[in-house]
């Protein structure tokens, strides 16, 4: 875990409205100061340590974890209260807070007549550049997803449930050394792969048929994220062997084409120009890809509105799919590292198993 965050943020703080920020976001306070537990509020200054607030669970947690030097402040009672005291004795009546705060918490601090501006995107700008370590933990994460794979593929039969495959997959996933599941395990057989999140159910799979399942570990707070499509059986569909191919090819044009300097949206609309071209873009219902680092779904996207443009060391996922009701899907996902004239992709498992 870096150090330096902290100072970053401070950095940018200064050179706007000089006032404190109010983190309530516990993937952000993670990604400052290390901390993982389930509750707790940072006041981030833009001249001084910041001050950490939780209850009397946390607070030896706390103090072991975090990895800058931070004022550790416990509450027993009101919260918002204790925030709103800490820092109207400095003077300080305005705070930034994240857009993630949640409606009855900004009630809870506008009663303090404490004034609430929205923070520009700091943080989230930060967290696109991935560091070398976070870049380890991601592709350890990858790889502990695709191991479980490994394990739990033979299962792939005609009369197995899709909750049972889930339910080994998830297991297999904790066994390689995973510490919890990155997201709900999607697992989808026959007609229900026309559904991008479906979540598995007592259907059980079918000979002939195909199966999309997306899984992924999380390590170390960091998430992996995988799509494969599998048959069940030998499968005898002339779509789903040729959209399975023009997806796979979908996907590697758009690992070649990204880079550093490339806009995340060129790249999406790359994609959908060759899918349309083969009369099948209309059934990709949802973009391209998405970041990837302490939430499984994270700046930046690689969709037609997105202003972002991809730089050194961002993590993203790219994964094209096609859902036609009636029929079924398919969808094909990597992760891939951007870097200075091309990208490498961190899947070890093949795109087409």
């Amino acid at each position: 875990m870096e150090t330096n965050r902290i100072k970053k943020l401070q950095e940018n703080m200064k050179n706007n409205r000089d006032i404190p920020f109010l983190l309530t976001d516990l993937s952000n306070i993670f990604y400052l100061t290390g901390f993982t537990g389930s509750s707790g509020f940072l006041i981030v200054f833009p001249d001084r340590p910041p001050v950490f607030l939780c209850d009397g669970r946390y607070t030896t947690q706390a103090k072991k974890e975090f990895i800058t030097s931070t004022g550790i402040v416990e509450f027993n009672t009101d919260v918002y209260k204790r925030i709103a005291d800490i820092l109207t004795s400095s003077g300080i009546q305005t705070v930034y807070f994240e857009t993630s705060l949640s409606y009855q918490s900004y009630l809870n601090l506008k009663e303090k007549n404490l004034e609430l501006v929205p923070v520009p995107n700091w943080l989230e700008e930060m967290r696109m550049i991935k560091s070398p370590r976070e870049l380890e933990l991601i592709e350890r994460a990858l790889h502990l997803s695709e191991k479980a794979w490994e394990a739990v593929s033979p299962m792939i039969r005609p009369g197995i449930k899709e909750k049972d495959f889930a339910l080994e997959l998830d297991y297999q996933m904790i066994k390689a050394g995973g510490d919890s599941i990155a997201f709900s395990t999607i697992v989808a057989s026959g007609e229900r792969s026309a559904l991008p999140h479906a979540q598995p159910t007592d259907e059980r799979m079918e000979a002939g048929s195909w199966l999309v399942v997306d899984w992924g570990v999380r390590y170390q707070k960091y998430c992996g994220d995988i799509t494969r499509t599998v048959p069940v059986g030998c499968v005898e569909d002339l779509w789903f062997e040729e959209t399975i191919q023009l997806l796979k090819e979908a996907q590697q044009m758009a690992q070649e084409f990204i880079r550093d300097g490339v806009r995340a949206a060129d790249v999406e609309r790359t994609v959908r120009n060759f899918l349309n071209q083969h009369k099948i873009e209309q059934y990709f219902t949802h973009s391209l890809g998405h970041g990837i680092g302490i939430q499984v779904h994270e700046s930046p996207r690689l969709s037609n509105n997105s202003e972002v443009i991809l730089r050194e060391n961002m993590v993203v996922t790219v994964e094209p799919g096609v859902y036609i009701p009636g029929k079924g899907g398919i969808r094909l996902e990597n992760i891939v590292v951007v870097e200075k004239e091309s990208c490498r992709i961190l899947n070890r498992l093949p795109v087409i198993l």
